[in-house]
């Protein structure tokens, strides 16, 4: 009976956690920007590179937040401290 309750336990832990993978494991991730773009553009996170998407200026080297995905490409805007 110990063994069964642990082992529920454990299950039940597992799924009460958040999502780590996929669209819900980047959303309000923090990346880099890979080169200057107003538009469109490269970033790296969670170490990989990604296409993305703004409506502001990014300069190389800008840290930027992940707000959304389509498909391939990251909706991202500057993070601003």
């Amino acid at each position: 009976a110990i063994v069964f309750g642990s082992i529920t336990y454990l299950a039940v832990k597992t799924l009460r956690k958040p999502p780590v993978s996929g669209k819900e494991g980047l959303m309000g991730k923090v990346g880099k920007a890979l080169e200057d773009f107003e538009k469109e553009g490269m970033i790296f996170v969670e170490g990989e590179i990604w296409k993305a998407v703004t409506e502001s200026q990014v300069n190389k080297g800008e840290k930027v937040i992940v707000i959304g995905k389509d498909g391939l490409t990251l909706r991202v805007k500057p993070l601003k401290f």
